[in-house]
């Protein structure tokens, strides 16, 4: 039986640079010029932060910098799975929930609320703020947290190899709240808890 070596495939009317597949010893590496099928995954980015927190927002979105997370797209237009895991996020304000969103920004330029997004403004205040994720709020009596998510689906219109940046921003509904992460309101060492947090990007072929 016969044995046929090469060292690339490609289209018969494919640019001498356009090969698909490259071969190497007993290695084979598909190239940038692979067409995947809608719902292929192309590329998983996860960032993780145990930072605790208690940081009084009010009604300002604040971000949780330490989740920021970068996506070079492998893929013109593709969607990204964006998942936002809080092992413990809580407000407390005197009864007011607290809130949560999902934004993003092409490259160096400014963040923008990824939608879709709930339909209520629940901060009238300035141009209004919506939110992905609510979050109840304790009291110091009230000492377990639940942790809390936010998955949202972004269906990009961006050409291959542009970065796109998620960030987390939490904001209270009144004017004095006070956001706690990874940690309890009480925080009391070494009995209380801290958590960790986590932020994971699927690039998804469509």
């Amino acid at each position: 039986m016969g044995t046929l070596k090469v060292d690339e495939i490609r289209s018969t009317s494919a640019h001498d640079d356009a090969n698909a597949i490259t071969l190497s010893g007993n290695n084979a590496t598909l190239t940038s010029n692979v067409v995947f099928p809608a719902g292929h995954i192309l590329q998983v980015v996860t960032t993780v932060d145990n930072t605790e927190y208690a940081i009084q927002t009010g009604q300002t979105p604040y971000n949780y910098s330490e989740l920021n997370s970068a996506i070079t797209l492998k893929k013109a237009n593709s969607k990204i799975l964006i998942n936002f895991n809080f092992g413990a996020v809580s407000f407390q304000d005197t009864g007011n929930l607290g809130y949560g969103k999902v934004m993003f920004k092409i490259g160096s330029g400014s963040y923008s609320d990824v939608t879709p997004i709930g339909l209520n403004q629940v901060v009238t205040s300035g141009s209004g703020l919506r939110h992905h994720m609510a979050v109840n709020y304790m009291s110091a009596n009230y000492r377990v947290d639940a942790g809390a998510t936010m998955t949202v689906v972004h269906t990009t219109s961006s050409p291959k190899d542009t970065v796109h940046t998620y960030a987390a921003y939490l904001f209270g509904e009144g004017t004095s709240a006070d956001v706690f992460i990874n940690r309890s309101f009480r925080d009391g060492a070494p009995y209380d808890f801290s958590s960790i947090s986590s932020c994971t990007l699927m690039e998804i072929a469509t």
